[in-house]
């Protein structure tokens, strides 16, 4: 577990329009479990906010990031109302790039994937019709595609910049 991670994270450049992105916080803190971590996506200025669990994997390299709904996390218990993220469980996986006071998050873009998948170019396992497709992959399949697209800027966005909360 890396001890860099911990601690609040804000976004890097917040849309000047949008009081959300300034008033984000990222909030990493210890999973009871000593191999994940516990992160809650909130604000500064309401209670309540998501709950997601956070897996690291190193993969050569790269460093790479599993997002679960945390249903069942007991550390970010309050009076605030909290939900898990997303509501069904389900994973979202990405490339993490953290270095001292900054982290970047470069989820796997859904609208690639699709796209692979009707160009028949997917070799993820899944589901579905008409574009609305639920990937069914095994970790080792998503991991080896993964590693195969891990420079690939189209497969991954560039949507969390994040710098650390002072």
């Amino acid at each position: 577990m890396s001890q860099d991670l911990l601690g609040i994270w804000k976004l890097a450049e917040p849309d000047p329009n949008n009081p959300d992105d300034k008033n984000g916080r990222w909030t990493f803190a210890k999973s009871e479990d000593e191999v994940s971590y516990d992160l809650k996506l909130g604000t500064v200025v309401a209670n309540g906010g998501l709950l997601v669990k956070v897996r690291l994997v190193r993969m050569g390299s790269a460093l790479f990031a599993d997002f679960e709904g945390d249903t069942g996390n007991k550390a970010f218990e309050s009076k605030d109302t909290l939900m898990a993220f997303p509501g069904m469980e389900a994973h979202m996986v990405g490339r993490v790039c953290l270095e001292k006071d900054e982290l970047e998050i470069h989820l796997l873009k859904g609208d690639w994937v699709k796209a692979q998948i009707k160009a028949g170019l997917s070799p993820l396992s899944h589901f579905g019709e008409n574009g609305d497709f639920i990937l069914t992959a095994s970790t080792d399949e998503l991991r080896k595609l993964m590693q195969e697209r891990v420079e690939d800027k189209e497969a991954f966005s560039e949507d969390f910049k994040l710098v650390r909360a002072k």
